[in-house]
């Protein structure tokens, strides 16, 4: 999705449900989604998890794609 877009569709977002976009960003991404204790591998892998065991196959495509360029840094750094 272009920045644009994205943009957009966050302003929409925050201007229905201010609460809940503050708690999408502030909470759930930046203190739950960013926690040390998994790797962002192993979150990766955990959103396609979840994603495949509700069927929901539209957002597969980013997320596997976001997998294989994690998997691809992780190979060049060890």
């Amino acid at each position: 999705m272009n920045d644009c877009i994205e943009s957009n569709i966050r302003k929409k977002m925050r201007d229905m449900a201010p609460d809940f976009v503050d708690y999408s960003e502030n909470i759930l991404f930046e203190k739950v989604w960013r926690d040390p204790i998994l790797t962002s591998r192993e979150r990766s892998l955990c959103t396609l998890s979840a994603l495949i065991s509700i069927g929901n196959t539209e957002q597969l495509p980013f997320h596997l794609q976001l997998l294989l360029v994690k998997s691809h840094h992780a190979m060049m750094i060890a």
